[in-house]
């Protein structure tokens, strides 16, 4: 993680640091981190669908609800097939039952 740090601390809008630092703070549990890099990501490359996956789940784990909705729905739009769709489509329908 002290490699990205220091990419972005270097480039402070480096879109890869940002996301893969973000990653590894998911994995680290440091959620609040994580949201924030990801935030940042995505000011950067707000088509980067991956991006919109990971801070959904992440905002659903803090129970920002309405948040995860709303990155797993723009994550849908997007397109992307990193993440199964027939799975996102569970898991905003389980967060919609909790809201």
């Amino acid at each position: 993680m002290d490699d990205f740090t220091e990419a972005i601390r270097l480039n402070p809008d480096s879109f890869g640091a940002l996301y893969r630092r973000a990653l590894l703070r998911i994995c680290a549990e440091d959620l609040e981190g994580a949201s924030s890099d990801l935030t940042k990501a995505i000011e950067l490359k707000g088509d980067y669908a991956a991006a919109y996956y990971h801070r959904g789940v992440n905002r659903f784990v803090q129970l920002d609800h309405a948040g995860a909705l709303s990155d797993l729905e723009k994550y849908l739009e997007l397109g992307d097939q990193e993440h199964d769709p027939a799975e996102v489509r569970v898991l905003i329908e389980a967060i919609r039952a909790k809201s």
